[in-house]
Formats: C-alpha cells, structure tokens, sequence
C-alpha cells in the first residue's frame, strides 16, 4: 500500500470490521457518504490491497495488533456552549464514546486506533479545535473489567 489511510478510509474499515457483510447502503449511511463515493473508495481499498479477498488487511498485512484505547480529558473555554467541540468529536470515527463530565472537566473521549500515530494526529486535532482550552491523554493499559 502506497498511501496513509484517510478519515473515510479509516471509518470504512472500521465498519467492516465489525461487520463485513454489512450492504452498501447501510455502510454509506454510517460513514457519512454516497453510495457510489463509497463505491469508489471500497474499489481503491481492493487495488491497494487493503481488502483483499473479504480480508481486511492493514498496514503490511501482519496480524492486526490489538488497538491502543486512550481516553483525552478535554476543558473548553466555554462550558455551556461548547457545542462545537461535541460536533467535531462525532466526526472523528476513531473516537468510541464522549461523555460530558461534572467537576473540573468538561468532555471525556474514550478513542480507540490502531496506531498510535493516530492518535497524536487525534490529540493534535483536539487541541487545535476552538473552544478547547486543555487536554490530557491517558492510554489504558489494561482492562480488568469489560461488561459491554
């Protein structure tokens, strides 16, 4: 592959990961995209090998490593009206659930990639948003409780 992986590449693989036989129609709801851009996209992924034989192959096709799970604490410089950050949180496939908080901070974004290149460029995008006044990034390095 001779090329990064966009955000729309990103969320596609991510989609079909967790469901690989998902249609078209729905997959192109839930990455916010048309049918025949998602199309166009679906057919790159297959040139460059990315998805291969209904494989999802990432980087150089190696045994996928478990994802790194990070959650950003985030303070915004308006508590009440800080919409704007919530609304680009949601553009941001990698970022699994935002919870508003009480106390000294506002946001928690629970992330989680698969390199963890991502997830500076993540961080970097957060503190460059209007309206975020700090961050703070924790990686989970373990789990010992997981009731999903």
């Amino acid at each position: 592959m001779g090329r990064d992986l966009d955000s729309a590449d990103q969320a596609i693989l991510n989609a079909l990961s967790e469901d690989a036989r998902m249609p078209l129609a729905t997959l192109a709801k839930e990455v916010n995209l048309s049918r025949n851009a998602l199309r166009n996209r679906l057919e790159r992924l297959e040139r460059d090998n990315v998805i291969s034989k209904y494989t999802i192959m990432r980087g150089d096709g190696k045994p996928q490593r478990e994802k790194t799970i990070a959650l950003i604490m985030i303070v915004r410089r308006d508590r009440m009206r800080g919409a704007d950050v919530t609304t680009a949180l949601k553009k941001i496939p990698e970022v699994r659930a935002c919870y508003v908080m009480s106390g000294k901070l506002d946001l928690v974004a629970h992330v989680e990639v698969d390199r963890n290149e991502r997830l500076n460029d993540i961080c970097a995008e957060i503190w460059d948003m209007p309206g975020v006044i700090d961050t703070r990034t924790n990686i989970v390095l373990s789990t010992v409780v997981d009731r999903k």
